[in-house]
């Protein structure tokens, strides 16, 4: 009979199914109940108490409600992207609490394999491969470029890498992420780079999405830093040529000139050889690596049923936690962060 697992996940991803890759590995070792949540949701902490495997994706409630949980196996897995704790002071209660709870990290970035090695933290590291088309088409050029707009990387960041004339066209998805507005184009782009600018949404159908990606040779990546990259991974496992901003994840994919470059501004040098001649090359990395991700995948249950270290936080450390308390409480009098259960 099949544990049973308690999924707690953001509320748009049961639209997007972004997740649904680790959901399916679970599932050969777990019935997996789902839980969805927004920051607004109300948290049934009765419910997930009657679970014993308890597995967050990207969110992780506060501390003071996971404690309410009681000594149950719960595993994270962190997005690179949602860890935004600007303050130093903040960032170091959060992993000792991370660490206190006993929580088994999940990571698909090597900066979060960081976090966890500084901190002491169980985890297993995994860098997620989609299987390789077999009919990846020749880059041709002039380029076609693919940029999907939601929100953080912009037009501006990155449209001066490319000559006018190196251009035939650029496919612009303008999807922002929920919070996000759509940003202004200036029109001298419109005209000189051809740019078709398309409102479809892609979440109930990533065949239309998946229709624009195979049209085109250059895919730029979306985001100044990602959880795992799906679109940016979906491009490299057709032989796209991706552009990224230089950090995780982006960093850790694009690892040679031949895949794709890195940018902090736009005034790279593209060499049009490595986009048009290496095809092959890449249609080689990415099989390669997803070679690597069915082997690593299999760890994935393995990892989350194995008996957890006792861990001891000292007395001084966890009199501090109640300083991370005050600050979710002002928050959620400020309907800022409001936690409900």
């Amino acid at each position: 009979m099949k544990k049973k697992l308690a999924y707690i996940d953001y509320w748009h991803h049961e639209y997007t199914k972004s997740n649904d890759f680790l959901k399916e590995e679970l599932s050969k070792e777990f019935e997996i109940t789902n839980f969805w949540w927004s920051k607004y949701s109300k948290i049934p902490i009765n419910e997930i108490k009657k679970f014993d495997n308890i597995f967050f994706f990207q969110v992780i409630f506060p501390y003071r409600i996971i404690k309410k949980l009681g000594k149950k196996n719960i595993i994270w897995a962190p997005m690179y992207d949602g860890l935004d704790i600007k303050s130093f002071f903040f960032n170091w209660v959060f992993w000792k609490q991370i660490f206190d709870i006993n929580i088994k990290i999940l990571s698909f970035s090597e900066k979060i394999k960081k976090f966890c090695e500084k901190n002491s933290i169980e985890y297993l590291n995994l860098q997620y491969f989609d299987e390789p088309k077999k009919n990846i088409s020749k880059s041709n050029y002039p380029y076609k470029i693919l940029f999907w707009y939601r929100g953080d990387i912009k037009l501006e960041d990155w449209i001066g890498i490319f000559n006018p004339n190196d251009v035939q066209k650029i496919y612009y998805i303008d999807i922002p992420d929920p919070g996000k507005k759509s940003e202004l184009i200036d029109r001298k782009y419109l005209e000189k780079y051809n740019i078709e600018i398309i409102k479809k949404k892609f979440e109930l159908n990533k065949k239309k999405f998946l229709d624009y990606l195979n049209e085109v040779d250059v895919f730029i990546a979306p985001r100044k830093k990602e959880g795992i990259g799906l679109p940016l991974i979906e491009a490299i496992s057709h032989g796209k040529y991706v552009i990224g901003f230089d950090d995780s994840t982006m960093n850790e994919y694009i690892t040679d000139k031949k895949i794709g470059c890195l940018f902090k501004n736009n005034i790279i040098e593209l060499n049009k050889n490595d986009v048009i001649d290496n095809i092959h090359f890449r249609h080689e990395y990415a099989e390669q690596k997803y070679q690597l991700w069915l082997i690593d995948k299999n760890k994935i249950n393995e990892f989350i049923l194995k008996e957890k270290k006792k861990v001891n936080v000292n007395f001084f450390v966890k009199s501090i936690f109640w300083i991370d308390d005050i600050k979710y409480f002002i928050k959620s009098i400020l309907k800022k962060n409001i936690f409900k259960y």
